[in-house]
């Protein structure tokens, strides 16, 4: 695994390593700290894939792969050991909290399992999200920003949510 610096300036970064179970359990983890110089890559890890599978099972686990700066996760993401169509995912239980202003709501989405491809959607307001079709892996909360012209503050949104597990959707009342 390589890390770029893009920027301008030298760089310290940690880039912690885990192996995850489905269920949240951590299998292994390893943290690296690394200085990079501007424009700078360099390797950090040299991985396979397979070897580290077998801790939990292919089909029951993920690499998760993180960059930490100054003691802030500024990128995540999950490596799997397997083809989609193999994994033994669960009900992954959505959960939801949010913080509302004039034009945004940013929502937090939390699972107790592994949650592949979140979809969100606010079914009473008009607007976008900044993201959506994200993993969301136990323990490590994603937010999500939905944008409007103006949001109505004497109304609760209504947030619909689902995952591949479930494509129905899940309302989730707040």
């Amino acid at each position: 695994m390589f890390v770029e610096n893009n920027t301008t300036r030298a760089e310290e970064i940690q880039v912690p390593l885990r192996i995850v179970g489905f269920d949240g359990k951590e299998y292994f983890t390893e943290t690296k700290t690394v200085l990079l110089a501007p424009g700078e890559v360099k390797q950090v890890y040299e991985l396979s894939k397979l070897n580290f599978g077998k801790k939990a099972g292919p089909e029951k686990a993920l690499l998760l792969v993180e960059i930490v700066k100054e003691n802030k996760t500024i990128h995540s993401e999950p490596i799997y050991f397997t083809e989609t169509k193999n994994l033994l995912l669960q009900n992954p239980n959505l959960k939801a909290d949010y913080l509302q202003t004039e034009n945004t709501l940013s929502i937090w989405v939390s699972s107790e399992k592994l949650a592949k491809n979140v979809v969100i959607e606010i079914t009473n307001f008009e607007g976008t999200f900044n993201k959506n079709y994200v993993d969301i892996v136990p323990g490590r909360p994603v937010e999500f920003v939905f944008s409007a012209d103006k949001l109505p503050h004497e109304a609760k949104p209504e947030i619909a949510m689902y995952s591949m597990f479930n494509a129905t959707k899940r309302m989730v009342k707040l």
